[in-house]
């Protein structure tokens, strides 16, 4: 997310700003936890430094048959890694969760007290959800800047950039043009991420008290964009933009994960059901879209792109579980190339799924037949 990662910095329109490297959240916070579990890992640094790389080699031979299934494929420790051993490591013991970086407060920048609470409410909402349904706790602290009048966001960013270690960028006018003309809007980065809404519409008492209703999907939807930079490890390279945006995946499936899971939300949390299957095929089925051409950020320009994503995200989530689009990630942080990751996921191929999503899209009864792991390409 910087001047030289253009990929992304055209993406989102914003430049970014050299900054000098910080200490490591999680190199502390598996250092912590090594300790916790009786070894040397040697005093905090903010780095990995040799007594911590041969304390946990320690506890990897002391403890490896305890490994459960997420540390067993852990990829070996270092500086990109610690995120994924800082989280994974509190399967061997509870105790070892109060060192999470996500453990402390949230840095939350909102235009009142009283958002700032919505703001707080729902987030806290949204995590028991990731934790009891998705069986996700992020290691990593966040950022959330929430305010209607989208300078005030900007402001807003600045400070969060500035507490918390997360990448220093300018923003540009990004947020204005992202916010303007619209009742509410958000997008999320590697580790923050904004909320914004009219103006017009003051956050009264009365507008807060329905916060649930829009809020907390809302920030469901950006959590996960969240949680998908930080299984994958694009939270720990979001310095390389190509590496960010291969290890994320393509953007059809990125969103429309996302969009799976912030309905799910809505429906347990809210009780508002959430669209069927064939409803969400009925609603691309006039004009389907060739699935492979939303691939890239750019392309998901329309709402119709949007649904697009939903469906097919869904389409994966019917046929393998809802837990498989956070598995893909998962995959991806620990080492998998992309393909790999894909079909190890959804049992599919990413081509095969990609070639015959348009027969799918057109096709209420392939789409079923497919949802029920009846169709597709074999495994």
């Amino acid at each position: 997310m910087f001047r030289r990662l253009r990929l992304f910095a055209a993406a989102l329109g914003f430049a970014v700003l050299a900054a000098p490297a910080a200490a490591d959240p999680f190199a502390d916070c598996l250092r912590s936890q090594l300790r916790h579990l009786g070894y040397a890992p040697g005093p905090a640094s903010g780095a990995l430094d040799r007594r911590t790389r041969a304390a946990w080699r320690k506890m990897v031979a002391h403890r490896r048959p305890e490994f459960g299934r997420e540390l067993a494929r852990l990829p070996k420790l270092n500086q990109k890694t610690a995120i994924h051993w800082c989280r994974e490591l509190t399967a061997l013991d509870p105790g070892l969760a109060m060192y999470l970086p996500s453990e402390q407060k949230p840095v939350i920048h909102a235009e009142s007290r009283a958002v700032e609470q919505a703001v707080l409410r729902n987030l806290a909402s949204v995590r028991k959800h990731f934790a009891r349904r998705h069986g996700i706790t992020l290691a990593g602290n966040i950022g959330i800047a929430a305010a209607g009048n989208p300078w005030t966001v900007n402001q807003y960013a600045e400070w969060i950039m500035r507490e918390l270690p997360a990448e220093k960028m300018t923003l540009g006018n990004a947020i204005n043009r992202a916010c303007s003309g619209k009742a509410f809007h958000a997008a999320a980065f590697p580790d923050w991420l904004y909320i914004c809404w009219d103006t017009k519409r003051a956050p009264t008492a009365k507008w807060l008290q329905r916060n649930r209703l829009w809020m907390g999907p809302v920030l469901a939807h950006e959590y996960m964009h969240l949680v998908q930079a930080e299984l994958s490890g694009g939270r720990a390279s979001a310095r390389n933009a190509r590496k960010y945006l291969h290890l994320m995946g393509p953007a059809w499936l990125v969103e429309g994960a996302a969009q799976v899971v912030d309905a799910r939300y809505m429906e347990t949390v809210t009780g508002r059901r959430r669209p069927s299957l064939e409803r969400l095929r009925q609603d691309i089925s006039k004009t389907p879209r060739d699935l492979r051409s939303l691939a890239s950020k750019q392309a998901l320009s329309s709402a119709h792109a949007y649904q697009t994503s939903h469906f097919a995200a869904r389409l994966l989530a019917e046929r393998s579980g809802e837990r498989s689009l956070f598995e893909y990630w998962r995959q991806i942080g620990a080492g998998k190339r992309p393909e790999k990751a894909f079909q190890a996921s959804f049992g599919i191929p990413q081509k095969a799924f990609e070639q015959q999503f348009y027969s799918l899209a057109v096709n209420g009864k392939a789409a079923q037949a497919f949802a029920e792991g009846k169709g597709g390409a074999p495994e």
